[in-house]
């Protein structure tokens, strides 16, 4: 038997029978105080304007017709300025180094986070467009300018962003997509499907991997609640398909997995936009990472 008791001082004091068991439990405390401070220093959302050197008021303007979702419609554009630098110049230049330390600082934060819990995670890298929540601003603050301080205070406390579909239903997605792909020192080919399925010799030769996700609510699940809703489980299916090596796709091994009870998505444990503003169509890379509990 063990005993932990924290002292007057916060100091902490581990009793036991035998080195081992108090060896055990002092693990097992560290463990959970290392845990507990990760998770407090996890900030789930982080936003970086790349171009934010070529202007000094932001515009909010309507999206498109042809957006994926108009639910929220309010588009924020940089308003580029003769004192400013030149737009697009930004693509010339290096990530300066405090850009950098804040990105490998939120993924930092993130992982050590979510080591410390039992789970399947997701990490995806996605390029696509941003509106702001129509909840917060709604259309009738279209054509309204704002401060570029101002937005950015904004999109970093109380207005949530919100990450549409990725562009390749659209030319400019198109044209995006190429870009990557043209730019070998950019991005690497590798393995789909985990396991499976082969690595081609160049981003150009690399045959796109296929992902089926659903999400369906348990049917062993007969939990009933008096007055409200039930808090029903759900579980997500997820099935990939990846080249078997000879030119056709091959479905691998079925997953499952079981998401919190009440929840019908998996828990986003980080957003990390880096987004150019100068553009009336918004360019937004979004790194998600999302996790279920295996079943």
């Amino acid at each position: 038997m063990v005993y932990i008791t924290l002292l007057p001082n916060h100091a902490v004091e581990i009793l036991g029978f035998g080195d081992d068991s108090v060896e055990a439990a002092e693990s097992h405390y560290i463990t959970l105080v290392n845990s507990a401070r990760a998770k407090s220093n996890v900030s789930r959302v982080a936003n970086m304007i790349l171009d934010e050197r070529e202007g000094i008021d932001v515009v909010f303007l309507q999206a498109h017709d042809w957006w994926p979702n108009l639910d929220d419609m309010v588009v924020p554009q940089l308003v580029p300025s003769p004192m400013m630098d030149q737009p697009g110049s930004f693509r010339d230049d290096v990530l300066y180094d405090q850009q950098v330390e804040d990105i490998q600082t939120s993924i930092k934060r993130c992982v050590e986070a979510v080591s410390y819990t039992k789970g399947a995670y997701d990490f995806a890298v996605r390029l696509g467009a941003i509106a702001l929540d129509s909840a917060k601003i709604d259309k009738s603050h279209i054509g309204k300018k704002h401060g570029k301080e101002k937005f950015i205070r904004s999109i970093n406390d109380h207005v949530d962003l919100k990450p549409k579909r990725w562009l390749f239903d659209h030319m400019l997605g198109v044209q995006l997509y190429d870009s990557l792909i043209a730019a070998d020192d950019l991005l690497e080919p590798s393995k789909a499907g985990d396991y499976w399925g082969t690595t081609s010799s160049s981003l150009e030769d690399t045959i796109p991997s296929l992902r089926g996700t659903w999400i369906f609510r348990d049917p062993n699940d007969v939990q009933i609640q008096l007055r409200q809703a039930p808090a029903r489980s759900h579980f997500v299916v997820q099935i990939d398909w990846t080249d078997d090596g000879e030119g056709s796709f091959e479905k691998t091994g079925t997953k499952f997995y079981k998401l919190a009870t009440g929840k019908n998505s998996p828990k986003m444990n980080m957003d990390l936009n880096l987004l150019e503003l100068g553009e009336y169509v918004l360019h937004t890379t979004v790194w998600r990472s999302q996790s279920a509990d295996k079943n």
